[in-house]
Parts: C-alpha cells; structure tokens; sequence
C-alpha cells in the first residue's frame, strides 16, 4: 500500500509538472504574437495605394501651351501633337500635375481649302499626359478651328451646341488665312470629359 500510494503522488506531480509546462509555454507564445503585431484587425489596416490616390474630376479646365503648329494645310486625321500644361493642377490645394507637365494630343478630324466659303478646318482635342515618367489617358473635350472666309468683314468665334470652342484662324480680313491653322506656343484651353486618376 506504501508503495502505491509513493507511486501515484510521483506521477501526479510529474502530470502538474507538465500541465504548468505546457500552460506556460502556451501563454508565451501568445504574448509574443501580441507584442510582435503579426496579426492585425483587418480594419486596422492601411490601404497605401488609397491613401495615394487623386481623381481630377470632369469639367476641370486644362489650359495647355501647344509645341507643336497645326495647319489643316498638311495634317492628317489621327497625326499626334505635342503641348505643356500651362498652369498648376491643383486638388484641395495640393497639386496634381504642375505647369510645364507634357501633354500629347490627336487630330480628329481635317478639311483642306476648297473654295471661297468653304474653308480649311481642324478639330484637336488631348490624349495623354506625362505624370512621374508614367503616360496616362486623357479624355477632354475637342476644339474646333477653321480658317477664313476672304470675303469675310469680321471674325466669326462661338461654342456650339456640343459645348466645343470655334474660332477664325485670323483675325482681320488683311492676309486672311485660308487654312486653319494653330501656331506654337498658341494656348488652348480644354476640359476633362472624363476624370482623371492619379496614383503617387
């Protein structure tokens, strides 16, 4: 009886031994998971790329400086031209894309100088935009320009119906061109169709 009453005490603190064992070994590992922050509430984190995002909406003014001349005389529907932003882009007072930023544009649509009343025309708007060495889309409105009537006694400038800006390539009757056409350094302004994001 000695001996087995000597023997079941050994094994029950060999058995407490090991519970308290594991139980610490257990409760260590968590307070190292805890304090190590590898596991995060999914509503404690972060989305970096959101918090880096701009979005320009529609209707924003885009005045640009072009760097390229545009003549009805030689161009063709589809050929690119080059221009710069001609003014800070600002959001909530920061700024998006700042002046001197380079622009790409298409021509749309062409007419060459047929006859008295009948005018050469161009119609440009912007493709794209340089921002942090990436080229991202732009979708603007267009401008529409002709050249002019010689017959013509003043100007002719208007918006049509679409809301795109039409205006004479000259602007006295002395000279008149009958081409449309746009010279370097001639500033336009378009606006934003559709709005732009911009990833930092």
């Amino acid at each position: 009886m000695f001996r087995k009453a000597e023997f079941s005490a050994v094994v029950l603190v060999v058995a407490g031994s090991f519970v308290l064992t594991f139980v610490a070994g257990c409760s260590g590992g968590l307070a190292d998971r805890a304090g190590s922050g590898a596991e995060q509430l999914p509503f404690d984190q972060v989305s970096p790329a959101a918090a880096m995002e701009a979005s320009l909406p529609a209707g924003t003014p885009f005045p640009v400086r072009l760097q390229t001349s545009i003549s009805s005389a030689t161009a063709s529907a589809g050929d690119r031209f080059h221009a710069i932003l001609d003014e800070d882009l600002e959001l909530d007072g920061n700024t998006v894309a700042p002046r001197g930023t380079r622009i790409t544009g298409r021509v749309v649509a062409v007419g060459r100088f047929i006859r008295a009343r009948h005018p050469g025309y161009l119609r440009i708007t912007l493709t794209d935009i340089t921002l942090r060495g990436k080229q991202l889309p732009l979708e603007t409105s267009s401008i529409f320009v002709h050249g002019r009537d010689p017959r013509a006694r003043s100007p002719l400038a208007k918006v049509s119906a679409t809301g795109a800006l039409t205006f004479t390539a000259a602007e006295n009757n002395t000279g008149a061109r009958k081409e449309a056409s746009l010279d370097v350094e001639r500033r336009i302004t378009f606006h934003l169709v559709q709005p732009l994001v911009v990833k930092s």
